[in-house]
């Protein structure tokens, strides 16, 4: 389906419609519920669903351009992880003596992204970061001969790597597999199949504690999970993998439910686990970056898991055994 200059499979365009249709629903809600009480503070709601509008007309851009500029997928993810490696440098606790090891970090960005967007490397593109970029980072480490904080710094270094930019790139991989994997939807099929379901995960989980959630799980780390968000979110994901699924991937209904459910769990676990390290650092937000939604490392905390996890799944399952690599 061709609009303009933009081509989506048919089932992706009437996907992105209908979350168009629904940010179009919640305009339209807040905007009454401003008119209706003029007194009530709707800035930050209003500031969410702004930044929404801008975040998926971006994704819809990109997935429409794909096809006929091959780079956009890999710029828009690789620009995604710069950020958000970035906010998690800033955020953390870092030693100054580590900035070129920082450089090293940043460059491995493009690196990483030009393995991902080649089908004939994929061991490269899993093992780069391991193979090259982790041995050069402790050889500057060790030239700098600061033996202080040395465990600390090289683990986080590595472990900002391997959040922002290993599991984030396993999205633009899909983009260098053969599209015959999934006549449904191709390559933007799988991906906005589950982005679509980890952010929404994310909403359901929020909305389901709101109105469910009596006890929480681990109040140390993030105290407003509850075992009912937990549960409702997981139990709306898996309905929605359901009912998505045969519209953007070849998964069978017991495929897509078994696929809701890892999403769900994995996705909530995600998301905890930014909130550790934010709450060890002592900070709210990584930035503010997406205005209403803190920095972009806030808003792709569930994708660090369910993305290459969904990647490998699917990978094994659909173009292994359907032996197309």
């Amino acid at each position: 389906m061709n609009i303009a200059w933009l081509s989506y499979p048919p089932t992706v365009f009437w996907t992105l419609a209908g979350l168009f249709a629904l940010l179009s629903a919640a305009t339209l809600i807040i905007t009454l519920m401003r008119l209706a009480d003029r007194s009530r503070d709707m800035h930050e709601l209003r500031q969410r669903v702004r930044t929404w509008w801008i975040m998926i007309a971006t994704f819809a851009v990109v997935l429409g351009s794909a096809s006929l500029w091959r780079p956009a997928p890999y710029v828009l993810f690789g620009f995604m992880s710069f950020i958000a490696l970035k906010e998690f440098l800033t955020m953390v606790p870092t030693r100054r003596v580590d900035r070129p090891v920082f450089m090293i970090a940043y460059l491995a960005i493009p690196m990483q992204y030009v393995w991902a967007s080649s089908h004939a490397y994929h061991g490269l593109f899993q093992m780069s970061l391991f193979v090259y970029v982790c041995p050069l980072i402790v050889i500057v480490m060790l030239i700098n001969q600061r033996t202080e904080g040395f465990v600390t710094a090289f683990g986080t270094v590595l472990c900002g790597l391997l959040m922002t930019v290993y599991s984030l790139s396993h999205l633009a991989h899909f983009f260098a597999l053969p599209a015959a994997a999934n006549p449904q939807g191709g390559a933007a099929g799988f991906v906005l199949y589950v982005i679509a379901l980890t952010q929404g995960n994310d909403v359901a989980q929020y909305v389901s504690g709101k109105c469910f959630g009596r006890r929480r799980i681990i109040p140390l780390v993030s105290p407003n999970k509850t075992w009912g968000g937990l549960i409702g979110g997981v139990a709306i994901t898996t309905i929605a993998s359901a009912l998505i699924a045969p519209y953007l991937t070849p998964f069978s209904t017991m495929g897509a439910i078994t696929l809701g459910v890892l999403i769900g769990i994995t996705g909530f676990f995600g998301d905890v686990f930014v909130s550790a390290i934010k709450r060890d650092v002592g900070v709210k937000d990584a930035s503010t970056f997406l205005p209403g939604h803190g920095g972009m490392l806030d808003r792709v905390d569930s994708l660090t898991i369910t993305a290459p996890l969904f990647f490998h799944l699917t990978y094994f399952f659909v173009y292994m055994q359907g032996g197309l690599v």
